[in-house]
């Protein structure tokens, strides 16, 4: 049966066909124009679908893109109230949008609410026809662009489809080049925040200050609620800084087992590449414990710090909301982190190139300080051996003289003429034998051999055998002596012998360093936490000592200074056998002297065998 339409009508006709047509053309031009007028994609899919919608004459639209794990259809665009029409999400083959994803055709439902396909929608408002066309790019479908009508009376047929689909690959285009300029506009704005971050993280050398500018410029970077930078020392991941955290003081110092345990961490170790967690708690047992379960980590992504091929460490970033990581985040992070392991590396052989800097530094100060030691013990010994040549010869020589005076005139000498001569050679002998006491318990103590005999035993006799040996030089010198304190009942633990020596080089040194002045021996006890002490003091108003000789003043071979062997003689070992033997007699020897004014020498030892041991 064939239909006769009257001019009237066919005029109406062309009328509708020309001004859809019209239509058509305008929205190609003006989407042509939107893309070059924008660069925001948000803008230009509205632009998008309003002029579909103005195209099939519904007024009302939506548009999908495939999200970017191609799982899922997500609402970008719905105009005109169509957002109480569709859902927000849909899968491949669900609802109409679902099926043009699937199949990768357009499809026309002239009666949706009795379409076997449709989405059961809580809330949605009821419609008449859809009309669905895939958005691609290259051969791949990225969207699909969705129009509805509300109206029964508006019938969506193969015009429509035919429409909007060329519309649609127009669209596709212009959706793929603001894609571009968008993905190139992006790159160039982590390009130049990347290049920023190096900077900032090579104008430091300090390890420390590389670890916290990592976490300041992580921020820049990749959107997070909480970060934290770990270093691998063995098999441990160990926190070394981080924030957004309530308590920082808990987590910093943190060991993470990096080989063993059900860990992302152990992943990230295995991999040497970015894990991102979609829902951490989901996941890992790990962030279900109370602690962390309180910070409510949801998305969790773990970047390498990466030395070429070699593992240094790992940056975390964790969001609340779920899903929240994608790749292009792990991308720009794992590009920050190149950088951030370039930083921690060069730090540390800066601070390794420093610590070997100061090692040589000390060694070679330590060089010197030994090179100028023995340099001055060679002095020194050079020093003695001259001296010691002129302490030996000088009673050698007076022994021989006096000799060979008795024999060559003995058949004439008076006995009282020979025993006066026969006195100085058995002085000038014994003061020969002293000296080489003096070297053989010096040669003993430096072999670690002197025999010590220990007892405990009254102070009294000591002091008075040595105050009568050391008589005749006080009163040499013209010097008075005097013995004062607890001589009654003060004891040694010790060897009396050697103490005797000890006083004997003191008070003949102060005797010698002091010309009519005063010479005192002075006993005391004192106690302490380890037991009783005797003390015993010898003091003198002599030449004195100054505070840099002092120094040296217990140093084998030395004197106070080069003057004082020439004007007074001596070997110099006297006062290093006398404190030396304190210290073996589980005591010391200890000094206080102003120069020009005097000495006072103090000798400190056990009074008993319990304080000893």
């Amino acid at each position: 049966m064939s239909v006769t339409l009257s001019n009237d009508e066919l005029r109406e006709e062309l009328s509708r066909l020309r001004a859809r047509q019209d239509a058509y053309l305008a929205a190609l031009h003006d989407t042509a124009i939107g893309l070059l007028g924008t660069l925001d994609i948000d803008r230009l899919l509205e632009a998008i679908v309003r002029h579909a919608a103005v195209l099939a004459g519904t007024e009302e639209g939506y548009l999908y893109l495939v999200t970017a794990d191609d799982r899922d259809l997500e609402l970008r665009v719905s105009v005109s109230g169509a957002d109480d029409l569709v859902s927000r999400r849909v899968t491949k083959g669900g609802g109409l949008v679902g099926r043009v994803w699937e199949s990768g055709q357009p499809l026309v439902v002239a009666d949706y609410e009795s379409w076997e396909g449709k989405l059961e929608i809580t809330g949605r408002n009821a419609f008449h026809a859809a009309l669905g066309v895939p958005l691609t790019d290259g051969g791949r479908i990225v969207g699909v662009l969705g129009l509805i009508a509300r109206d029964a009376a508006r019938h969506l047929g193969p015009s429509d489809v035919e429409a909007v689909s060329h519309f649609a690959e127009l669209a596709s285009i212009a959706l793929q080049n603001a894609r571009l300029l968008e993905k190139e506009r992006r790159a160039r704005a982590e390009a130049e925040t990347l290049q920023a971050a190096t900077q900032v993280l090579s104008a430091t050398l300090d390890l420390d200050d590389v670890f916290t500018r990592i976490l300041t410029e992580l921020r820049r970077v990749v959107p997070h609620s909480s970060a934290s930078v770990q270093e691998l020392r063995g098999d441990e991941f160990v926190i070394i800084g981080g924030h957004g955290f309530e308590r920082l003081e808990d987590v910093v110092g943190v060991r993470i087992n990096a080989r063993t345990g059900d860990t992302p961490n152990r992943v990230v170790l295995e991999t040497k590449k970015p894990l991102i967690l979609e829902d951490a708690q989901a996941l890992y047992a790990e962030f279900r414990k109370p602690e962390h379960e309180k910070a409510a980590v949801r998305a969790w992504m773990g970047i390498p710090l990466l030395v070429g091929d070699r593992l240094i460490g790992m940056i975390t970033v964790e969001r609340k909301e779920a899903g929240f990581y994608d790749d292009a985040h792990a991308r720009l992070a794992m590009a920050f982190a190149t950088q951030a392991a370039i930083a921690i590396e060069n730090a540390r052989l800066y601070s390794g190139m420093q610590r070997e800097l100061h090692e040589k530094t000390v060694a070679q100060a330590e060089l010197f300080r030994a090179k100028e030691a023995a340099l001055a013990a060679t002095r020194a010994k050079s020093a003695f051996l001259a001296t010691m040549s002129h302490e030996l010869r000088t009673p050698l020589t007076a022994i021989l003289g006096y000799t060979e005076m008795l024999a060559d005139n003995l058949a004439t000498m008076k006995p009282e003429e020979a025993r006066t001569d026969l006195a100085k050679v058995s002085s000038a002998g014994n003061h020969l034998l002293r000296i080489i006491d003096d070297i053989l318990d010096m040669s003993r103590i430096e072999a670690e051999k002197m025999d010590l005999r220990f007892e405990t035993f009254p102070v009294r006799p000591v002091v008075s055998a040595v105050s009568a040996e050391v008589e005749s030089l006080l009163r040499k010198n013209r010097n008075a002596f005097d013995v004062s304190g607890e001589l009654s009942g003060s004891t040694v633990y010790g060897d009396p012998v050697r103490l005797r020596q000890v006083l004997y080089n003191l008070l003949s040194n102060a005797a010698k360093f002091t010309e009519a002045g005063r010479v005192s021996l002075r006993v005391g006890q004192v106690e302490d936490e380890a037991g009783r002490w005797c003390l015993i003091h010898v003091s003198d108003t002599g030449i004195g000592i100054s505070e840099e000789e002092q120094g040296q003043l217990f140093r084998p071979f030395t004197q106070g200074d080069s003057s004082s062997t020439r004007k007074y003689g001596g070997t110099g070992i006297g006062l290093t056998i006398s404190r030396r033997l304190c210290q073996l007699l589980g005591g010391d020897l200890t000094v206080v002297s102003e120069l020009r004014k005097g000495s006072t020498f103090t000798v400190r030892l056990p009074a008993s065998a319990r304080v000893a041991g």
